[in-house]
C-alpha cells in the first residue's frame, strides 16, 4: 500500500477517555487525508489499549511492557510510521476543525519548515504559552525576579502571529519526514519534559525552521500528571531544565545556572512563606509552592541525593 500522508502518534498511559476523545477529533479533522494513527501504550492498566482496538480496530496499538516515558514511547511508534509527515499529539488534546489540513498545507508550501505547531487553547479558550524562547542567562535571570512579567518577550513569543520560534511545546507537532530522518529521533535521556525543547534545538541547529502557526488551533486540557500530582511534576520539570542546560553548555556555565536555579527557588520560597506570615493565615497553595521550592533547593545544593519519581507509576499522560 502507498505510504500515508500523515502518521499521527499518541503516547498513552492510563488516559483512556482522553485518548478516545482525541482519536475521534483526529479522525474527524483528517477526513480526505491519507492518515495512519499509531498508539504507543506505556503499559496502561485502565484498559486503554483494548478500548482503542474495540472502537477503532484499524488503528495500530503498540503495547509496551513498561512505562517507557514520553520520548522513548514516541520513538517506538515513529520507527513504525510511514507518513510523509509525523504528528506527535498528546492524548489530552482535542483537535479544532481545520488544524491538520491547514498545517499540512503550510508545510507543503514552506519546504524549509521542519516542525510546525498550532495555537493551543485551555478549555476556557484562553491561549496557552507554547511558543518559547530558548533558555539563556538573560531570561533565566529575568525569571528569578519576575522581570519577564514586565518584558514577556524575554521568555516567550506573542502566541498570536505566524513566526519562526526557538521552541514549541510538544503537545502537538507536525514534523517533516525529511527533517526527522536528518536529525534522528527524540533524545531518550529525557524521560518526561525537556525533550521538546531539545528536539527543537536540534532541528534549528540542522538548519530547519520551527514554526508557530496560530491560524490553526487545538484544545489542550493538560489533564495528565501535571494536574494529578503537581509536586512531582515540578520536580521532573526542574530535572529537565538542568538536563537540557548540561547538554548544551559547558561545565562552568552549568555551575552558574545551578546558582540561578537556587536563587530562583529561594526567592519563591521566601515570598510564599512571607505572604503567609503577613496574611496571618496559612494559604494551602502558597505553602505547597514554598515546599516544592525548598525541596528543589535541597536537591540543587546536594542535601537531597535523589529525586522522588514515584509519580511515574501513577496516572499520567505518559
Amino acid at each position: 500500500m502507498p505510504n500515508p500522508t500523515i502518521s499521527v502518534i499518541l503516547v498513552n498511559w492510563n488516559t483512556r477517555d482522553l485518548l478516545l476523545q482525541c482519536i475521534r477529533s483526529i479522525k474527524s479533522d483528517c477526513e480526505g487525508i491519507e492518515t495512519e494513527i499509531i498508539v504507543s501504550d506505556n503499559a496502561s492498566i485502565d484498559g486503554s489499549a483494548d478500548a482503542v482496538l474495540k472502537e477503532f480496530p484499524e488503528i495500530k496499538v503498540l503495547k509496551n511492557q513498561e512505562n517507557l516515558g514520553f520520548a522513548k514511547g514516541n520513538n517506538v511508534a515513529i520507527r513504525q510510521s510511514r507518513g510523509d509527515f509525523i504528528c506527535l499529539v498528546n492524548t489530552d488534546v482535542e483537535i479544532i476543525k481545520g488544524c491538520f489540513p491547514g498545517l499540512l498545507r503550510y508545510m507543503r508550501d514552506n519546504p524549509s519548515a521542519g516542525i510546525t505547531g498550532p495555537q493551543a487553547l485551555n478549555a476556557d479558550q484562553q491561549v496557552q504559552i507554547t511558543a518559547r524562547k530558548d533558555v539563556g542567562f538573560l531570561n533565566s535571570f529575568a525569571r528569578i525576579f519576575w522581570i519577564d512579567i514586565l518584558f514577556p518577550s524575554l521568555t516567550w513569543y506573542s502566541q498570536k502571529k505566524l513566526e519562526e520560534v526557538d521552541a514549541l511545546a510538544g503537545c502537538f507537532w507536525m514534523i517533516r519526514r525529511e527533517a526527522l530522518e536528518q536529525i534522528g529521533l527524540l533524545d531518550e535521556d529525557f524521560f518526561f519534559y525537556g525533550e521538546d525543547r531539545d528536539y527543537c534545538k536540534r532541528m534549528r541547529l540542522a538548519g530547519w525552521k520551527v514554526i508557530f502557526n496560530p491560524d490553526f488551533k487545538i484544545f489542550h486540557y493538560e489533564a495528565g500528571s501535571s494536574k494529578a500530582r503537581p509536586f512531582h511534576y515540578y520536580m521532573q520539570l526542574e530535572r529537565a531544565f538542568l538536563q537540557y542546560w548540561k547538554k548544551y553548555h559547558g561545565k562552568s556555565s552549568t555551575l552558574v545556572y545551578y546558582l540561578f536555579r537556587i536563587v530562583y527557588h529561594l526567592v519563591r520560597y521566601t515570598t510564599n512563606m512571607g505572604a503567609n506570615v503577613l496574611s496571618l493565615k496559612m494559604n494551602t497553595e502558597r505553602k505547597s509552592k514554598a515546599l516544592r521550592s525548598w525541596y528543589c533547593i535541597r536537591i540543587l545544593t546536594g542535601f537531597e541525593k535523589k529525586v522522588d519519581m514515584s509519580f511515574q507509576t501513577e496516572n499520567s499522560i505518559v
